[in-house]
């Protein structure tokens, strides 16, 4: 993310949740032809690889960063008194 660059992941539940439409590129586990796809996409587009790493950079600028972790545990602990 720090390159803005895309990445390219297996579909996991949990990263999907993360980051799907954030910049993060995924491909069905144990599927060839998916990734070979997400390759043929960037051979094809390869300003996607920039746009992509992009949007992936400033979402996790936006959403990781001590602040907002600080913020959710907080907001998880007020909850649980």
């Amino acid at each position: 993310a720090a390159a803005k660059v895309a990445i390219v992941a297996p579909e996991t539940h949990h990263l999907k949740k993360m980051f799907d439409g954030r910049g993060v590129v995924f491909f069905k586990p144990e599927d060839s032809e998916s990734l070979t796809s997400v390759f043929k996409l960037f051979i094809g587009h390869p300003e996607t690889i920039v746009s992509k790493g992009i949007c992936l950079h400033h979402h996790i600028r936006e959403n990781y960063n001590w602040e907002y972790v600080f913020a959710m545990e907080s907001e998880t602990i007020s909850r649980k008194l």
